[in-house]
């Protein structure tokens, strides 16, 4: 019988620091009570799909996230060494130079294009091609593969850039290479307009998942339902094609195997750090997972959740009858802010 595999990233935060008064959703606590743990590969979203269709783990290179999310945002195979530029806002805070995502500072299709457009001119002699598919994600194409590993953007967002900086023998370069979109960026007259508004400006870029599109992948899943760039373009260059992701758990599809759900709501709304944004997405998760779980039985052996953090929560028939596990407060679970 099929397994269907939820990955939930940004499940147990971390939550807001203003947080007042926790949500409760009980069939989400029930389900984490009554599931059995156990560990996996994966510390993010991105490694644990990775390692869902054993891409090999990143030793001194990147995994080749851009070409594979570049894929799922409409581009096609060309075996090109691909690099995703995201344009970013920096926030001065005393020593320290903060991260935050252009989703959460508002970045809009046009002022995208217009940065794009600008990024191009500046670098027009590079030879550089630049790819703005998505008002959010954009896709360098590079000659040589630098020598350099690099670090998510999620993982730096609403944190201070230095730890996460490109490494290795071309980080230098690389670091030069992101000082001067900042200031390309910082003077852009769309940023003066938009700090004269009084909204964050887009003043910087960032760097990541350096690589060549995987060939001969073989999904671990029949079928995906995804938003996600990354969890489509790996169901693409796996010869599958993905899903939107229902409304509700009850509208998957009967399944013929195993069954892959990207639920990315949570981790949106973290880098913002807004208590009732994140409040609404865990209560979207309960409100998907309830009929989501009333077919562990007739059609799926269980769910198995990943909060991709190196844990699964795994529901079975027999572990929904565990009536003596009572639900613990889903506050327990969360990561410390």
């Amino acid at each position: 019988m099929a397994t269907l595999h939820l990955l939930v990233p940004g499940l147990f935060g971390p939550a807001p620091e203003t947080l007042d008064g926790p949500p409760r959703p009980p069939t989400l606590e029930r389900f984490l009570t009554r599931a059995e743990r156990r560990g996996v590969e994966g510390v993010d979203c991105a490694t644990t799909l990775a390692a869902l269709w054993g891409l090999p783990p990143a030793n001194g290179v990147d995994l080749p996230l851009a070409a594979l999310r570049r894929r799922g945002d409409g581009g096609t195979p060309d075996g090109r060494l691909w690099c995703q530029l995201t344009p970013v806002h920096l926030r001065p805070d005393r020593d320290r130079l903060l991260m935050f995502d252009p989703e959460s500072v508002g970045l809009t299709p046009g002022d995208s294009q217009a940065l794009a457009d600008l990024f191009k001119g500046h670098f027009a002699e590079q030879g550089w091609e630049l790819e703005a598919r998505h008002p959010h994600r954009w896709y360098l194409a590079l000659e040589h593969p630098p020598r350099i590993t690099t670090c998510e953007g999620a993982t730096v967002f609403g944190r201070n850039i230095d730890p996460f900086l490109p490494r290795g023998e071309e980080a230098l370069r690389w670091h030069a290479l992101l000082n001067e979109i900042q200031m390309l960026f910082s003077s852009a007259e769309l940023n003066q307009r938009r700090e004269a508004e009084g909204r964050p400006t887009v003043n910087g870029g960032w760097i990541s998942g350096i690589g060549r599109e995987p060939r001969g992948l073989v999904s671990p899943v029949s079928a995906i339902y995804s938003d996600d760039a990354l969890g489509k373009g790996l169901a693409l260059a796996s010869g599958l094609s993905p899903a939107a992701l229902p409304g509700q758990g009850g509208g998957i599809g009967a399944p013929e195997g195993d069954t892959l759900v990207i639920f990315d709501a949570i981790e949106r709304t973290l880098p913002g750090a807004c208590p009732s944004e994140w409040s609404r997405a865990v209560a979207g998760l309960e409100q998907w997972l309830t009929p989501a779980i009333d077919r562990i039985g007739p059609d799926w052996r269980g769910i198995r959740l990943y909060p991709c953090d190196g844990r699964t929560f795994e529901l079975t028939a027999s572990g929904k009858r565990r009536f003596w596990r009572r639900g613990k407060p889903f506050i327990r679970f969360l990561q410390p802010s």
